[in-house]
């Protein structure tokens, strides 16, 4: 029970925090561009994180992966063109909504 208490704490830390955020949104981002995924995305990061903190850079890299995969369903979705090979089976139901008009609903059903 301490060690989780121990993880739970280094997790509220602010530069943890930020780390998590500036992760999550940069791997949306990197995810959403076609061709671009996950691996790359951590390929191109993995210097920047040399100079940060081992927790910080870890939380970093774990954000950018999470969301990337999530982000390459939006132009699945959106655009009929996969952003990460995992999202290639999006493009048939995704777009099929997207045309009849429930794009919303089918980038909120991706998320869940």
């Amino acid at each position: 029970m301490d060690a989780f208490l121990l993880g739970l704490s280094n997790l509220m830390v602010p530069s943890v925090m930020v780390a998590i955020v500036i992760g999550s949104i940069g791997g949306l981002i990197i995810g959403a561009v076609p061709g671009i995924g996950p691996a790359i995305a951590i390929a191109i990061l993995l210097p920047a994180t040399v100079f940060l903190d081992d927790l910080v850079s870890l939380v970093l890299l774990l954000g950018v992966y999470g969301s990337s995969m999530y982000g390459g369903a939006i132009p699945a979705i959106l655009i009929n063109t996969p952003g990460t090979p995992v999202n290639a089976l999006t493009t048939y139901d995704g777009y099929a909504l997207t045309r009849r008009g429930e794009a919303g609903r089918a980038l909120s059903l991706a998320y869940s």
